[in-house]
């Protein structure tokens, strides 16, 4: 939902297409006797939007909640880094691995 940015200072303004608000839940259903280490939750909040990411089990299902706010669409050249410091976390964490694996004897 949040594209890279390059490094370097910007002299225009960084415009996105609109105000976004997301919001994600996404189930994974897990076989018998299968363990998964899940990541700790996360949440990023700063002037350009506010990220949450958390992963729980219920009923035998991996269970993904992730929502993400940008205040804006339109940020001046001089919030550029604070615009691609909060991007750059959004993606380390959505690039955050976890451990499925099957239990064993």
């Amino acid at each position: 939902p949040v594209p890279p940015l390059p490094s370097g200072p910007r002299e225009t303004p960084l415009v996105l297409r609109c105000r976004q608000h997301l919001a994600e839940r996404m189930r994974i259903a897990l076989g018998d006797g299968v363990e998964a280490a899940l990541p700790s939750p996360t949440t990023i909040e700063s002037p350009v939007g506010r990220y949450e990411l958390a992963w729980s089990r219920a009923d035998g299902k991996l269970v993904l909640e992730r929502s993400l706010t940008l205040n804006e669409h339109v940020f001046p050249a001089s919030a550029y880094g604070e615009v691609r410091r909060f991007f750059d976390a959004v993606l380390a964490a959505d690039a955050h691995a976890f451990t499925i694996r099957g239990k064993t004897e």
